[in-house]
């Protein structure tokens, strides 16, 4: 059980005045692929990725996962190594999804 103190501390984590965007990540990553297409996405092990090649990436992965037949409220679980590639595969699913 918390303290009072800890109580309070975490209230007051939980309320600001910043306002989030309504987008969903697929939609942001299309938008700033549109922007910025050169500008780099994800640096990982030894690989570069620019907004062009995530967002594409992405779009291959929905893709992938609308003819496996995979809908709205689906459960997809992601089994690979830690690397941009999990970006990719999560942006994908989310993208599969709408």
């Amino acid at each position: 059980m918390a303290s009072e103190e800890e109580r309070r501390t975490l209230l007051a984590w939980g309320t600001n005045e910043r306002d989030f965007p309504r987008e969903t990540l697929p939609a942001l990553l299309d938008a700033q692929a549109a922007e910025t297409p050169e500008a780099v996405a994800l640096e990982f092990d030894d690989a570069t990725w620019t907004y062009a090649e995530l967002a594409a990436h992405v779009r291959r992965i929905a893709a992938w996962l609308g003819r496996l037949g995979v809908r709205p409220g689906d459960s997809v679980g992601v089994v690979t190594a830690n690397s941009g590639r999990v970006m990719a595969a999560i942006a994908g699913i989310l993208r599969a999804s709408k």
